[in-house]
């Protein structure tokens, strides 16, 4: 553990101290008095609710942030999941929609983490799912790389927008296809999502999974339209579904066992061919 006390402005050292919080590798040093710079923000990143509450009620600055491209303190207490102090900053105006030099806010930062609490905490405050990060990510993006499905509903019901695209052209469904999250992939096309949709290399979400051998959702993508047009109950669908992947991964499972029998008489054959 690593002591870090902040005494002045200076830029360098609160970048130190954002990636200690990241790290977790980060012990609040105890202060009395006034509060002095950075009070807040360590007493936010490592969690201690009841100094949070104090420094506040001693005139604390909520958005304290001691560089321009610093954390706050809500957005360190997000990145390290302490909901109670997220609860305390938000009921004292913290805005939860302040980013920090990436672009990213802490709506990204709990989407990423697939934190059903905190996303829907933030959301109540009216945390913006369009907010945009500097590669184009939302907190859509975010949550599709980590696979939270009620995360998915939580930021839908919210207005955010489903065929929103990153820097790279990339939409949520191409995000979930590279990860292989069957049940978010499921989730994003029973919302509408466009299943064609091409990125600026002109990949769809289909191209995306076959290229990284997502075999379910390549399975998924492939057929979802046959599988919707069918007239059935909601539960016959979502199990006709899980069917398809089942078999589809027998089918991938039976293929790499037959292509390694096939490797390996292939290199005995070789073998002996050697040594005649």
């Amino acid at each position: 553990m690593s002591k870090l006390l902040v005494r002045s402005n200076h830029r360098e050292r609160q970048r130190m101290a954002d990636a200690s919080v990241v790290a977790g590798e980060m012990e609040v040093v105890e202060r009395s008095g006034r509060p002095a710079p950075g009070e807040l923000w360590y007493a936010a990143a490592k969690g201690r609710l009841d100094d949070v509450q104090e420094l506040l009620a001693s005139g604390a600055p909520v958005q304290e942030r001691l560089a321009p491209d610093a954390f706050t303190p809500i957005q360190a207490a997000t990145i390290r999941a302490h909901r109670d102090v997220i609860c305390l900053l938000l009921a004292s105006n913290a805005d939860p929609n302040d980013a920090d030099r990436r672009g990213y806010s802490p709506l990204h930062f709990a989407a990423g983490r697939g934190d059903v609490a905190i996303v829907r905490m933030l959301l109540e405050a009216k945390a913006d799912t369009a907010a945009t990060s500097q590669v184009g990510w939302k907190p859509l993006h975010l949550a599709a790389i980590q696979g939270s499905c009620t995360v998915l509903r939580l930021l839908l019901h919210h207005r955010a927008d489903i065929e929103a695209k990153c820097s790279l052209g990339q939409t949520a469904l191409h995000f979930a296809s590279s990860h292989g999250h069957r049940d978010f992939v499921l989730a994003l096309l029973e919302a509408d999502a466009e299943r064609y949709a091409r990125d600026n290399d002109g990949n769809t979400p289909l191209d995306i999974a076959r290229a990284r051998h997502r075999c379910t959702t390549v399975a998924l993508l492939q057929n979802f339209h046959k599988i919707r047009s069918q007239p059935q109950s909601t539960a016959d669908h979502r199990n006709g579904i899980g069917r398809l992947a089942s078999l589809l991964n027998i089918g991938a499972w039976a293929l790499r066992l037959a292509s390694t029998i096939v490797n390996r008489k292939m290199r005995l054959r070789v073998r002996r061919l050697n040594t005649r």
